[in-house]
């Protein structure tokens, strides 16, 4: 009996497994597939204030190249404790060559980019960065910049 519901049980894993996997669906001739859709490639990252001493680490993430860029992200987290800042990213096809996140406190968790650009089409090569405006006593600390050059 004990053998008879291992059996059951391990089967019933294993048809989930194989069903929660998925099987590929092979897309018609008349479908274009859209790059927004689905898990991006990362293409490029720069970070700073990667050492565990270091309280704020700052990324820039970059999805594309110069003649298709998906997507641009600034992501900032703390190592410990927290702080209360502004994401900006910047870049030369960025409108007004930067774009800043709202104000907000940041903690050791990291849950997405703070602030993001989709051109979703070609962009001037050049560096593209993210950095974290830090308030302190009413004024902003840079962390940053985290860089990476796009072409």
């Amino acid at each position: 009996m004990k053998r008879g519901r291992t059996s059951v049980v391990f089967a019933a894993a294993l048809a989930l497994a194989l069903f929660s996997v998925g099987v590929p669906v092979a897309a018609s001739a008349d479908e274009t597939p859209s790059p927004s859709i689905g898990v991006m490639p990362l293409d490029a990252i720069g970070c700073t204030g990667t050492y565990a001493g270091d309280q704020i680490e700052n990324c820039v993430a970059i999805y594309g190249d110069a003649q298709y860029l998906n997507e641009v992200d600034g992501i900032a987290w703390t190592h410990f404790g927290s702080v209360v800042g502004h994401e900006e990213i910047t870049g030369p096809s960025i409108p007004n060559g930067h774009l800043n996140s709202p104000t907000q406190q940041i903690t050791t968790t990291d849950n997405g980019p703070l602030v993001s650009w989709r051109p979703d089409g070609p962009v001037s090569d050049g560096n593209y960065c993210a950095i974290f405006w830090q308030n302190v006593s009413g004024g902003y600390s840079e962390n940053g910049p985290a860089c990476d050059y796009v072409s």
